[in-house]
């Protein structure tokens, strides 16, 4: 047991200086990075409901949103693999272009005035998560060769902290019940159910 503490001692020793440097701080941006994926990821289930009811979406419409967006997010995951290796040297910027198209998509399906500009904005939506883990693994696992099971935990830490603290909320704090609220008016129950 304490020869391969040794070991890992004399792996970590072993490292040239640029590996090590900056490796933990882009462990932790990439953690915070992956929250904030997550965020984004979370708030898509909340925000369709709302635009159901605002643009006055059929359930029809409504699923193929999510339709589209996972056909989007799965082809676009194969892609990021691909650019993953072929620009390693990129991690950094890919990782930018990620988040920023989060923002960014998110942004523009708040302004979409119909469901043409909608379903092109969705497209963008799935692009944007789906960019990012290749490169923050792919960098993670190069910035720490000896430890590289730890520093991928280490990345998927981000979406489990989030996830964790989403359980906790309960109603009264979600900003969706409060818009809801103010959409029907003060009316009773019925526009929960096409969501889900």
């Amino acid at each position: 047991m304490t020869e391969s503490v040794d070991n890992q001692k004399t792996e970590s020793g072993d490292l040239s200086p640029e590996i090590l440097q900056g490796r933990n701080r882009l462990a932790v941006s990439v953690i915070i990075g992956h929250a904030i994926k997550h965020v984004f990821n979370s708030a898509l289930p909340i925000l369709l409901p709302l635009m159901k009811l605002d643009r006055g979406l059929s359930v029809t419409q409504y699923g193929a949103l999510f339709t589209f967006r996972n056909i989007t997010s799965g082809g676009t995951t194969m892609v990021a693999g691909y650019l993953g290796e072929r620009f390693a040297n990129r991690s950094g910027a890919m990782l930018f272009i990620s988040l920023a198209l989060m923002g960014i998509s998110y942004f523009l399906l708040g302004v979409a005035p119909n469901f043409f500009w909608i379903v092109l904005v969705i497209f963008l939506v799935g692009i944007g998560p789906s960019l990012y883990h290749p490169p923050a693994i792919a960098s993670l696992s190069r910035k720490f060769p000896d430890r590289r099971g730890f520093a991928i935990s280490l990345h998927g830490t981000g979406a489990v902290s989030y996830t964790h603290l989403r359980a906790h909320e309960t109603d009264s704090y979600l900003g969706c019940r409060l818009l809801r609220g103010k959409k029907k008016g003060g009316g009773g129950g019925g526009g929960g159910g096409g969501g889900g």
